[in-house]
């Protein structure tokens, strides 16, 4: 499974847990966890368009600190759902952020089997 969003200039990819076909949303939720709290890559940084809104999201958080993932959503950082966009392979998502908890918008089945 991979997830994009107009934010972020790399994919998510989640995996489905050793020895399982089929992704879950545990497997969905912590893969975007972990793959969202890490540090960014300067190149990262230095190629995005909104680098200086990326750099002020970090401030605002911790100025001291590098720039995580997470920063690169500017603060949108409530799971708002997820979109079906599909592809070759029928497996890649659009994620949705927001600043306020809206709800949670889950468009896919509780598992799902990869292909």
């Amino acid at each position: 499974m991979k997830i994009t969003n107009d934010n972020l200039p790399w994919e998510i990819v989640v995996r489905p847990q050793l020895g399982s076909t089929w992704v879950t949303v545990r497997d969905l939720l912590a893969s975007l966890h972990e793959q969202m709290r890490g540090t960014a890559r300067v190149a990262e940084v230095d190629t995005c368009p909104f680098r200086e809104a990326v750099l002020k999201t970090r401030d605002a958080r911790d100025p001291r600190q590098q720039v995580r993932r997470l920063d690169f959503l500017l603060g949108r950082y409530w799971f708002a759902g997820l979109d079906f966009l599909g592809d070759a392979d029928g497996n890649c998502w659009r994620l949705y952020v927001d600043v306020a908890s809206i709800g949670i918008s889950l468009n896919l089945p509780l598992a799902f089997r990869m292909s």
